[in-house]
């Protein structure tokens, strides 16, 4: 059976980005959707990390969450520098926490700002 090249299209990875990218904006988060354009735009097969992403054989939307353990497990040994950038409720913080890991040695996230759940604003610390 012939799949319809539009649904397949849906579910890619560049697809994932552009959803990401309007659920940001229509949650007033213009600097998180500028941030996930941003990468997606950046994003090349010139590198490990981007054929990787890009050539995502999987439903990328229902991916997301493994996708991000595989990044994860694969960041030691990145074909260079990597930042994991991650907006996450923090208790500590009555709010949420946009922190980075950078690899090599991302054992440890730093955090960069405490921000509103999608990014309208934040507050930057680091």
């Amino acid at each position: 059976m012939k799949q319809d090249p539009e649904m397949m299209a849906a579910d890619t990875p560049q697809a994932a980005f552009a959803n990401q990218v309007s659920y940001c904006r229509a949650n007033d988060a213009p600097i998180t959707a500028a941030v996930v354009g941003a990468l997606a735009a950046a994003l090349d097969r010139s590198t490990e990390t981007g054929r990787h992403v890009l050539d995502w054989q999987g439903p990328a939307l229902a991916d997301a969450l493994p996708l991000r353990d595989g990044i994860q497990r694969r960041s030691g040994r990145a074909d260079g520098p990597l930042a994991w950038l991650s907006l996450e409720a923090d208790r500590s913080l009555l709010g949420h926490a946009l922190t980075a890991r950078y690899w090599p040695g991302g054992e440890d996230p730093r955090l960069l700002a405490t921000a509103h759940a999608y990014g309208a604003w934040m507050e930057w610390r680091g």
